[in-house]
């Protein structure tokens, strides 16, 4: 009877442990997962409030505040592109003005010289698993001078896909950009061959769940890239 009963108790807690897992909100959609950045620290504004204190060019979790270490390499998962129309900041509005896939989708009444004050800023938010860090995937914002760079890894990647090969590895690195009006930094992605089954494997499930998501944009004038 002892034996029975031990046999039932270990058979319930397999049972339990078999159903523990996946998305907790049932029927989940896209709005219903969040994802951190990985944040390319640059050290203006308020940024030492947001994210601690780090060097700049340091690829820093958003959620945590820790520092990554990028150079182990990333995997990238999916990309979405953004063309966002803000209120300038000198026009007395704040906030969206609207969204759009491209530029050609922008309604003439929006661009600016017709009579409206406007910006309008592509932004391309890649998804990627960090090798250093793989539990949960991180968003890398683009916009402005780095752009070039999410290009050219999208060149790379599609040039994978043609030679029938899945995601690549590359060394997440930040390269130095100036101006009249100052010194940043912006991300540059070096290819490092091919990541193993398991990383491959991690960044089809994320693939999965996150290439459908809706990526919100974020204002913030004070980082130029």
């Amino acid at each position: 009877m002892a034996k029975q009963a031990i046999a039932k108790k270990e058979t319930g807690s397999d049972l339990a442990t078999a159903q523990v897992g996946g998305p907790l909100i049932q029927g989940s959609e896209s709005s219903d997962f969040s994802l951190p950045n990985l944040h390319l620290f640059q050290d203006v504004g308020n940024e030492s409030d947001q994210y601690g204190d780090h060097a700049k060019g340091t690829w820093v979790n958003s959620l945590t505040g820790e520092e990554i270490d990028t150079s182990q390499g990333i995997v990238p998962i999916t990309a979405q592109k953004n063309v966002v129309v803000w209120h300038h900041r000198d026009s007395g509005q704040s906030g969206m003005v609207g969204m759009f896939d491209s530029r050609k989708e922008v309604p003439s009444e929006m661009v600016a010289g017709q009579g409206t004050e406007v910006d309008i800023v592509e932004y391309v938010n890649l998804i990627i698993v960090a090798v250093a860090d793989p539990e949960l995937p991180f968003v890398i914002r683009h916009k402005s001078s780095g752009l070039a760079a999410v290009r050219m890894l999208n060149t790379l990647e599609a040039g994978r896909g043609r030679a029938n090969k899945g995601p690549g590895l590359y060394e997440l690195k930040s390269k130095l950009k100036s101006n009249d009006k100052g010194k940043w930094y912006i991300p540059m992605y070096v290819p490092k061959g091919d990541p193993d089954a398991d990383l491959v494997a991690l960044a089809s499930t994320f693939h999965d769940m996150f290439a459908h998501k809706v990526i919100a944009v974020v204002e913030d004038t004070d980082v130029p890239f």
